[in-house]
Formats: structure tokens, C-alpha cells, sequence
């Protein structure tokens, strides 16, 4: 016997007052931030390790972030 899922979406509009709307603009640019950051950590760790396969040195190279 198989099981099924069945999965639902609901689209509920918002309408925040003015400090909500402050709130959730303030954690969107966290997120933004963050997720920045990361990506940028993560770009310079390939860099750093296509440094390190380029001069054909032994993995694992070790880079600070």
C-alpha cells in the first residue's frame, strides 16, 4: 500500500502597521547581511583552495575565513 501527501498553500495578504513594517524590513537586511557573509566566506575558501590546487600542493591547504 502506498501513501500520498497531499501538500497546500495558502496566500494570506499581509497588512502590517507601521512597526511591523519596520520589523520585518530590519530582519530582511539581517538575512540579507548574513546570507552575505556567508556567500562571501564561501567564495573565499574556493579561492583560497583554487590557489592551492593551482600550485599543486597537498590537500588540505588550511585558510583562515
Amino acid at each position: 500500500m502506498t501513501t500520498r501527501e497531499i501538500l497546500r498553500a495558502y496566500r494570506v495578504p499581509l497588512d502590517p502597521t507601521d512597526a511591523q513594517s519596520a520589523a520585518l524590513a530590519s530582519h530582511a537586511g539581517a538575512s540579507r547581511a548574513a546570507f552575505n557573509w556567508a556567500l562571501g566566506a564561501k567564495v573565499h575558501a574556493h579561492r583560497m583552495w583554487s590557489a592551492c590546487v593551482a600550485r599543486s600542493r597537498p590537500m588540505p591547504c588550511r585558510f583562515p575565513l
